[in-house]
């Protein structure tokens, strides 16, 4: 199976009438260059977002048979999203029908009234024959949504499911018994720095409940229609760790045959562009959960626009998400571009247009870098991250490891980060909260190549004996009244003596100076208070005894870093810490994000983003060793055009505000 460069989603609700379907069929027609496949929702979210009873599921049957049938008559690929297979939350308790099983439990012994327990037989013979139904509708993919899922279910349930039957099998499994308030404090107990061996037991058992409901789910489509496959997606990655994301054991058991591949929709938000930057976040965020998909998977990231009103997405910001996801490593994007109220479809029609416009654009991204290899930066990461750190004590979301979207910020400024499962990787960005959820051996490796990292990750090593190879001890802590003085040092050189401040009490932060262990220890800024007195070391640089290059960061290491002796200093950082200078990275005052690859054919490609609304006149690349052409396709051209260079450091074109453009290069 391949995928779908363009899946546009629609609700129950807008099919179902015979007049609105006939509308969106005419509709989808005239920008077939937006619509490779068509997903229609099994409920209307919105206003049929409740779970629907067997009965009524069977009464839709034989018209989404008819939708998916007249979809693929057009050319269209038909599948069928399962919006409700365990439910999403309670938010519509008084017209909700009755669960056909137990619902969820919480910890305090409270029972969700719209989000069933999946080892409940009851529940299990419901989603059984739900999607036998819809797997005999023929679609070409039954998507499993995200609700299959044991934590969020707003706003009752955060944290599940402790039934009776749960507990019992969880009890068989760890050899003792609790009561429900009694295990969940066992459960969020700080152990740090061992290992919670209760939570760990607990993430695992939740990881399996959710491995065997898909496995349910997939075996039940297998019998039904093999030729079905199945697709499975989920949240994003911060809120699985304290549930074990482990990606690679769930999304297996979806694949329908050991040829087919598994059909993944990496999760996240950004539901409105309110707060543009958190975008990309959701990007790196995909990029993370794909480096821990199992082998052969194609991933559909899905622009969520919930709830579909036109204020919360521009034009400009559809277009920019779908061409950010393809860099991000999808092979296609899924749009929530339509409507979900059952109105006129063609209220919607210029988001579709834009996207058919702009399909050749989209489609060079896709194949430039479909089966590459990212480069850049990389962002560590371990299953096991919640078990380990030091959570609150009190809230299992506590251990989630939200810290790992620190390190994006140096994605702000031309560098390319990355996310793969790679151990080989030189330097590594290692906020504490990430440091603090790998084991001891991966952290040791990573000190003998190349770490730019902070005071919390510093004390940790210390914790764990590790902190004898980053060449400091933190000293203290200061919570106002400070700023950041550039020294003498090559990553400073034409910034020295800069000045670095972030008022901490309208922007809360902790700044910390470190004392030195050892005279290679060199000093890259200092700490000082209002009064112009140094406090003492914020930044150093060391090689340590089994060469690792260690940057320890005391003052804002993952933020603000809009000053151009900043810029500089973390861009010379980079290249130390990498052992040499980064294959590729984009250098300029604005805020661009670069995401870089080799492709299978041994070409380099980036996909460069202008993340601010002015335009960024003539960025400069930085390719160590290139020199010749290389091909620039923007969002309006129809073929990459060609640019020559006699140096490694080429002047891009200019880039419009919230634009992109895909470059390609050899060397």
């Amino acid at each position: 199976m391949t995928s779908p460069l363009m899946t546009q989603r629609i609700f129950w609700i807008a099919v179902s009438d015979e007049q609105r379907f006939t509308q969106l069929l005419n509709m989808l027609e005239r920008y077939r260059g937006a619509v490779d496949a068509v997903s229609i929702f099994t409920e209307a979210d919105g206003r049929d977002f409740r779970f629907i009873p067997i009965e009524e599921v069977r009464r839709r049957v034989p018209i989404m048979r008819d939708r998916v049938e007249r979809l693929r008559d057009r050319g269209f690929r038909p599948m069928i999203n399962v919006l409700n297979s365990m439910g999403h939350s309670d938010y519509s308790e008084g017209t909700c029908v009755p669960l056909p099983g137990q619902g969820i439990v919480t910890h305090k012994g409270e029972v969700s009234v719209c989000c069933g327990c999946p080892r409940d037989p009851d529940m299990q013979d419901y989603i059984t024959e739900k999607y036998q139904l819809y797997a005999s509708c023929r679609p070409e993919l039954l998507w499993i949504d995200d609700d299959v899922r044991m934590f969020f279910h707003p706003p009752l349930v955060n944290h599940g499911c402790f039934c009776d039957r749960c507990l019992d099998m969880f009890f068989q499994i760890v050899g003792k018994k609790w009561g429900r308030v009694a295990l969940y404090e066992a459960i969020v107990a700080n152990t740090y720095p061992e290992i919670n061996q209760v939570r760990l037991s607990w993430m695992k058992f939740l990881s399996q409940q959710s491995c065997e409901i898909h496995k349910l789910i997939r075996d039940v489509v297998v019998a039904a229609d093999p030729t079905v496959a199945v697709g499975a997606m989920n949240t994003q990655l911060t809120y699985y760790t304290a549930y074990y994301a482990d990606f690679p054991a769930r999304y297996e058991v979806t694949r329908t045959a050991t040829d087919h591949p598994v059909i993944a929709r990496p999760g996240g938000g950004f539901f409105d562009e309110r707060e543009p930057a958190e975008v990309f976040h959701k990007a790196w965020g995909i990029a993370l959960q794909d480096a821990w998909m199992p082998p052969n998977t194609h991933s559909l990231a899905e622009v969520e626009s919930y709830p579909f009103q036109r204020f919360d997405k521009s034009l400009a910001t559809t277009l920019q998400e779908a061409a950010l996801y393809l860099a991000a490593g999808c092979e296609g994007v899924a749009f929530d571009t339509l409507g979900n109220l059952g109105n006129d479809p063609t209220e919607h029609s210029d988001y579709l247009e834009v996207l058919h416009r702009h399909r050749p654009y989209l489609k060079c991204i896709e194949e430039t870098l479909c089966d590459a290899t990212p480069l850049g930066l990389r962002v560590p990461f371990d299953l096991d991250h919640s078990a380990r750190v030091s959570g609150d004590g009190k809230d299992l979301s506590s251990t989630d490891c939200v810290g790992i979207r620190q390190a994006n910020g140096w994605g702000f400024i031309g560098m390319p980060l990355r996310f793969d499962v790679d151990d080989t990787a030189n330097a590594v960005l290692l906020p504490g909260d990430v440091a603090m959820g790998l084991p001891k051996e991966t952290l040791a490796d990573l000190l003998s190549r190349g770490v730019i990292t902070d005071a919390k990750a510093v004390e940790h090593l210390w914790q764990i004996g590790l902190g004898e190879l980053t060449g400091v001890r933190i000293t203290s802590q200061h919570d106002t009244g400070t700023w950041e003085s550039f020294e003498q040092h090559p990553f400073n050189e034409q910034y020295e003596n800069y000045a670095r401040e972030v008022l901490q009490a309208y922007y809360p932060h902790t700044a910390s100076t470190s004392e030195p262990i050892t005279p290679e220890v060199q000093t890259i800024t200092k700490l000082r208070n209002y009064e112009d007195r140094v406090l003492g070391v914020a930044s150093t640089s060391y090689v340590n005894e089994r060469g690792g290059r260690v940057v320890v960061q005391g003052y804002r290491p993952w933020d603000y870093f809009g000053l151009p002796g900043r810029i500089r200093q973390a861009q010379r950082i980079a290249a130390w810490a990498n052992g040499a200078p980064l294959t590729a990275w984009v250098q300029s005052l604005s805020k661009l994000v670069l995401w870089t690859y080799r492709t299978r054919t041994g070409s380099l490609a980036a996909v460069v983003f202008n993340a601010s609304m002015d335009v960024v006149e003539s960025p400069i690349l930085h390719a160590p060793g290139f020199s010749g052409s290389l091909n620039v396709m923007r969002p309006e051209d129809s073929k990459p055009q060609m640019l020559d260079s006699a140096t490694d450091s080429v002047a891009l074109p200019s880039i419009p505000g919230w634009s992109h453009y895909l470059i390609e290069w050899s060397m």
